[in-house]
């Protein structure tokens, strides 16, 4: 990628993150890189450019942090260690979840790729956590007892906890993502064996 692309990203990035998608346009853009609205579009022709080229971005870099789910979570530590990870790089490219819904209607080509993104994620998710069941961490028998209901809750707060918080307090804060990471697992906390929640307890502080 030549250096001009590579700012118009970083700027883009930088500006959808602080003052929303909606609310930017490609002559904001170009303003703040002092560029020619022209050279801005010989490398994205539109808006929309720009955005599927941050969101396929963050998906790369989010299904490499996934990808270490197969190799070194096996275990609460190392899990909860890899949604530290997530949440860091969500937070790097936060304003696609500030603005998801809104998102997604306007751009079918993001929408289409989320759904089946969230469906491997799911399955991926049901896999570790029937590991942990194996492992004595979650208690025996969970599937029957609820937890599957309880993990489709977790993981809506999973994705609207962020656009929630901002409506609710105005802004997003260091704290938010530890506030989100403890109410993630809040929900599967009942699930886990005593071993489980020791475990959960001292990763979650």
């Amino acid at each position: 990628m030549n250096k001009t692309k590579q700012k118009i990203i970083d700027k883009s990035l930088a500006l959808f993150n602080d003052n929303g998608f909606s609310n930017i346009s490609q002559r904001t853009i170009s303003d703040h890189l002092k560029i020619s609205p022209g050279n801005l579009t010989y490398h994205f022709k539109k808006k929309d450019d720009i955005l599927e080229y941050l969101y396929f971005e963050m998906v790369a870099e989010l299904n490499k942090v996934f990808g270490e789910f197969e190799e070194h979570g096996k275990s609460v530590e190392n899990t909860v260690r890899i949604f530290k990870i997530l949440l860091n790089t969500r937070y790097k490219y936060r304003f696609v979840f500030l603005e998801f819904v809104n998102l997604t209607r306007t751009n079918p080509k993001i929408a289409k790729d989320y759904r089946a993104l969230s469906k491997q994620r799911t399955e991926d998710m049901k896999k570790l956590f029937k590991g942990f069941e194996s492992k004595d961490i979650i208690s025996k028998g969970a599937a029957k007892a609820g937890f599957k209901e309880a993990f489709e809750r977790a993981s809506k707060v999973w994705e609207m906890y962020l656009p929630y918080t901002v409506l609710k307090e105005g802004k997003l804060t260091s704290k938010t993502y530890i506030k989100q990471l403890n109410a993630f697992f809040d929900e599967l906390e009942p699930f886990f064996t005593k071993k489980g929640k020791t475990s959960l307890t001292e990763c979650l502080g």
